[in-house]
């Protein structure tokens, strides 16, 4: 059971990563991954802040996934 801990919070470590990473490429495969998660059912509500903070970008593909996870949360 605390190997499942463990694997998930690495995963959601590599997404925030991923959120924070300057390139707009990293940041969407990120918010598809967090996508991905919710639609199985997986908390991703501790990423809402790192999400939120990249409502800014220019990219209008960003903009709809991050109100898409926004909208469920």
């Amino acid at each position: 059971m605390s190997e499942k801990r463990e694997e998930k919070k690495t995963e959601i470590a590599v997404l925030k990563d991923k959120l924070n990473s300057l390139e707009v490429k990293n940041k969407e495969e990120a918010i598809r991954g967090i996508i991905s998660y919710m639609s199985n059912g997986k908390d991703v509500s501790s990423l809402f802040m790192d999400v939120l903070k990249n409502i800014t970008t220019p990219s209008l593909q960003l903009k709809k996934l991050i109100y898409l996870y926004v909208m469920s949360y």
